[in-house]
């Protein structure tokens, strides 16, 4: 305009960019319209009567189709911090709140949020959990935190408690064993009841180097039958859940549409207890053995004749990618691995392809529990990198896929 011009009050006169442009349109837009939630009777109710459980729900719905439409390499450094999502909210809609928080985890920097209930555990897949506990030292109290990888929860409270026992003779707050298993329970079993798309099934095992060889077989299943893999330390601690389960399960069973499958080792001295057949279409419990006279891996019931030779899971792999894995951990200087030959083996199951004597099975035992058993899981990643879809799949680990087909 002639004579006129649009100036900032400061000497510094910024240029009009693309990016103001977009928040001015934005800002513009939402002063004239609120978030709305669609009615089932055709009217739309404003966020501001809604209930403050489902105000929760609209924000994280809200920031997640954002984040996840309309992301762009800017959103990879936002952090978003949520108090309490399953706020008065129905347990059975927590769960979606709790899968929107782990969906908006892989489209920002990170997740923080504060919660009381610990059934949101099985619906993540990676991160960590602070426990924060009063505890009385001295006459005062002070806060302590307790820190659990997410990935393996349950095992790690048991092995966390074991070690408290050893070295200080005490034991984990009884609130977070307690709770955390009440909790455990109670997620399982509201997320198995029949609610349409937003069932959830279960496969619980015994250890984290277990859930590392499962979630690479079971990929598909846990992409597309929102399959969790939960592992929790050892076979009595599964049969203690199997228990449980089966109390609830057997009281609301015409309810139910999600599976939960429970797996267990045979161990030296193998763990027998008692499972209910009129339950094995949602809730089935099963032990590995490998049978010598067959050559193959059974899946058989816990209480099934075949309770030799102990079997774990390293048992059951494909022969041929565990010889490969071997080789690799040799070639980096394992000595306790000095004998494994360099010859390829074939794709039947570990055990047998591997054919070991009783004094090589020894050494391949102490490979396997030296740096803490911690082996097992450096070994487990080692075995799922090497795996190629064209190798054959362990034939007792097809029928786990099939159950859950």
């Amino acid at each position: 305009m002639p004579n006129y011009t649009f100036r900032a009050p400061t000497t510094y006169q910024p240029n009009l960019k693309a990016d103001r442009i977009y928040s001015l349109i934005i800002q513009d837009f939402f002063s004239l319209r609120e978030l709305h939630k669609e009615g089932g009777n055709g009217k739309d109710i404003s966020l501001k009567d809604l209930s403050s459980g489902e105000k929760q729900q609209a924000i994280l719905t809200l920031i997640n189709s954002i984040l996840s439409e309309y992301r762009d390499e800017s959103t990879k450094t936002l952090i978003v911090a949520v108090d309490e999502p399953e706020s008065s909210l129905h347990i059975s809609a927590c769960y979606d709140q709790f899968e929107k928080l782990h969906n908006l985890s892989t489209e920002c920097c990170q997740i923080i949020f504060s919660s009381h209930w610990y059934g949101f555990i099985p619906a993540m897949n990676s991160g960590s959990i602070t426990n924060i506990v009063i505890e009385n030292q001295n006459g005062s109290e002070r806060h302590r935190p307790y820190i659990f990888n997410i990935y393996k929860y349950r095992e790690e409270i048991k092995l966390e408690d074991r070690e408290l026992g050893k070295k200080q003779h005490t034991t984990l707050p009884i609130d977070i064993m307690l709770k955390s298993s009440n909790d455990f329970i109670q997620s399982i079993l509201m997320s198995t009841i029949n609610t349409g798309d937003n069932c959830y099934n279960w496969l619980i095992c015994e250890g984290s180097s277990d859930k590392i060889y499962l979630e690479a077989y079971l990929a598909k299943e846990i992409q597309d039958k929102k399959l969790r893999i939960i592992p929790v330390c050892t076979a009595s601690e599964v049969k203690n859940t199997y228990g449980r389960l089966a109390v609830l399960f057997s009281e609301i069973k015409d309810k139910l549409a999600g599976k939960v499958f429970l797996l267990i080792d045979t161990d030296r001295q193998p763990i027998e207890f008692d499972t209910q057949d009129g339950l094995e279409a949602h809730l089935q419990c099963r032990r590995i053995v490998n049978d010598e006279k067959e050559k193959r891996t059974k899946l058989v019931k816990i209480q099934a004749a075949l309770k030799a030779p102990n079997t774990d899971i390293e048992d059951t792999l494909n022969g041929k990618i565990f010889h490969q894995a071997l080789l690799w951990f040799k070639d980096k200087g394992e000595a306790l691995l000095d004998f494994i030959p360099e010859e390829e083996k074939p794709e039947s199951p570990s055990y047998f392809a591997m054919d070991l004597r009783p004094g090589e099975r020894e050494k391949l035992d102490e490979f396997f529990n030296a740096n803490n058993g911690n082996n097992k899981v450096l070994f487990a990643k080692k075995y799922v990198e090497l795996l190629q879809p064209e190798n054959n799949i362990p034939g007792w680990i097809q029928s786990i896929k099939d159950y859950f087909s």
